[in-house]
C-alpha cells in the first residue's frame, strides 16, 4: 500500500464518523500529542548477528505518516517522507534532519508536495525529489539545514512521479540525474521511464524517455558511469507480464544496450566495474516473487543471476554497498528482513525484525558504524491506518 492508498483509506474512514464530536477529539488528540519521537527497541541478536541500537518513530498520534528516503550527514541523518496534517488533512512532504541517535533537531513540511521520495547529500547540501500536487516532478536543492535555495518543476499535462530513493544522483560536472516516471511524455499516455539531466541551478540539459508502446515502464533507480548512466525499472504488458529493465545510456541518454530480467529490478550499485543489481523473480515452482540477485557487465552480458527463496519477494527493493559486499532489505506480511551479501552474492547474514503490529521497510543505507533504514511503522494498539508513522531503524 502506497501513500496515496494510505490517505485515502484515512478520509474515507474520517468521512465516515463525521460529527462534531469526532472533529473534536481529532483537534485535541492531535495537538496534545504533537509529535511523536519514541524508541522502541527490540532485540533480534540471537545469532550474533545485527543488533538493533535504536529504533524511533516520527509523525502524529491520529494521522499516518511514512518515510522513503534517508542519508546520513556529517552530524545526524536526513531522512525525507510524507505526513498528514490537521486541521485540513492534506498530505504533504516531510524532511527531517535527525542527530546520530536518531532525535529529531528539525523537520520541514513541504507543502506543495505529496511526498518526498528521495533525499541526497551532495557535495554543498542536499538535493530531494517527490512529487507535487499539481502532478509535476519537484527537485529541490537546499542547503545543510534545509533551507531552500531553488525548487523547479518537471512536468506536462498528465502525471510525474519518483518511485523510490536512488532515482536522483549527483553527477561528476556538479549537476543531477534525475529518473521519473512520465505519464505526459509517453507515445500512447501510458507510463514510460523519463531521463533528465539537470545542471547545477536545477536548469535541464536534455531529457530522454524510455518504454516500450502499449506497455508501462517505470523507473526505479540511476547511477552514473565513467561512460553514461545505468538505470533499472520495470515494465508491464498488457498481456499481464511483468519483466525487470536494465539500460545503459550515453552521456547524452542515448541508448547503448537493454537487457530485461526477472520481474523488476529495484536498485543498481557497482562493482570492479560491473553492475550490480537487485529485485524479484516469479518463481513457479513456489508460486511466489522471490528476491534477485544480478551482476552484469559493462557490455550488458550477465555475469551471474542468483534467487533466495528463505528472503522475502521484496528482498531487493532497497540495496546499498558495504564495505565487503552488498546490503540490502525486503518486507514480508508485516516484517522486515535485512540481509548481507558478498561481493559474488553469497549470503553471509540474515536478520528479520518483526513483533506485534506493520512495519515496512523503504530504503537501507550503509552508514560508518553500521546501517541504517527508514520505512513505516504501527504503534499501539496497532490498528493501521490509524498510528502509523515514519520510522528510522539503526542496525550494528
Amino acid at each position: 500500500m502506497n501513500a496515496k492508498d494510505i490517505k485515502s483509506l484515512h478520509n474515507i474512514i474520517i468521512m465516515r464518523r463525521g460529527g462534531i464530536y469526532f472533529a473534536l477529539f481529532i483537534f485535541f488528540a492531535s495537538y496534545a500529542m504533537g509529535s511523536m519521537d519514541g524508541s522502541v527497541v527490540d532485540k533480534h541478536s540471537s545469532l550474533g548477528l545485527p543488533e538493533e541500537t535504536w529504533s524511533r518513530n516520527f509523525g502524529s498520534f491520529l494521522f499516518p505518516d511514512m518515510g522513503h528516503t534517508i542519508e546520513e550527514c556529517d552530524d545526524g541523518y536526513i531522512a525525507g517522507g510524507m505526513t498528514i496534517r490537521f486541521p485540513y488533512l492534506e498530505q504533504y512532504g516531510w524532511l527531517l534532519k535527525l542527530d546520530d541517535r536518531g532525535r529529531m533537531k528539525w523537520s520541514i513540511i513541504l507543502k506543495n508536495m505529496e511526498d518526498l521520495i528521495d533525499v541526497e547529500i551532495v557535495s554543498d547540501g542536499i538535493i530531494a525529489g517527490g512529487y507535487g500536487k499539481d502532478g509535476d516532478l519537484k527537485i529541490l536543492r537546499m542547503d545543510s539545514e534545509g533551507n531552500m535555495i531553488w525548487e523547479k518543476s518537471f512536468g506536462g499535462e498528465y502525471l510525474e512521479i519518483l518511485k523510490k530513493d536512488g532515482c536522483i544522483t549527483e553527477t561528476k560536472d556538479g549537476g543531477y540525474a534525475v529518473l521519473s516516471t512520465t505519464w505526459s511524455f509517453s507515445d500512447d499516455k501510458g507510463a514510460d521511464m523519463w531521463l533528465l539531466k539537470l545542471d547545477r541551478d536545477g536548469n535541464m540539459e536534455w531529457e530522454m524517455v524510455y518504454g516500450k508502446r502499449e506497455d508501462a515502464d517505470i523507473g526505479y533507480g540511476v547511477m552514473e558511469v565513467e561512460d553514461g548512466y545505468i538505470i533499472v525499472g520495470q515494465s508491464f504488458s498488457f498481456n499481464y507480464t511483468d519483466s525487470g529493465i536494465i539500460i545503459k545510456v550515453d552521456e547524452n541518454g542515448n541508448i547503448i544496450w537493454e537487457k530485461r530480467m526477472g520481474n523488476s529490478l529495484y536498485s543498481v550499485s557497482s562493482k570492479d566495474g560491473c553492475y550490480v543489481v537487485t529485485g524479484n523473480l516469479w518463481d513457479e515452482k513456489e508460486s511466489r516473487y522471490v528476491f534477485l540477485m544480478a551482476e552484469v557487465e559493462k557490455n550488458g552480458s550477465i555475469t551471474w543471476l542468483k534467487t533466495y527463496d528463505d528472503l522475502p519477494s521484496e528482498g531487493g527493493y532497497s540495496m546499498d554497498k558495504a564495505d565487503d559486499g552488498f546490503i540490502a532489505c525486503g518486507n514480508g506480511e508485516s516484517s522486515i528482513t535485512v540481509v548481507k551479501l558478498d561481493g559474488d552474492g553469497n549470503e553471509i547474514w540474515k536478520e528479520k525484525f518483526d513483533g506485534i503490529g506493520w512495519r515496512r521497510a523503504e530504503c537501507i543505507k550503509k552508514v560508518d558504524d553500521g546501517f541504517i533504514l527508514v520505512g513505516g511503522k504501527t504503534s499501539f494498539p496497532w490498528l493501521f491506518p490509524y498510528f502509523l508513522n515514519l520510522w528510522v531503524m539503526k542496525i550494528q
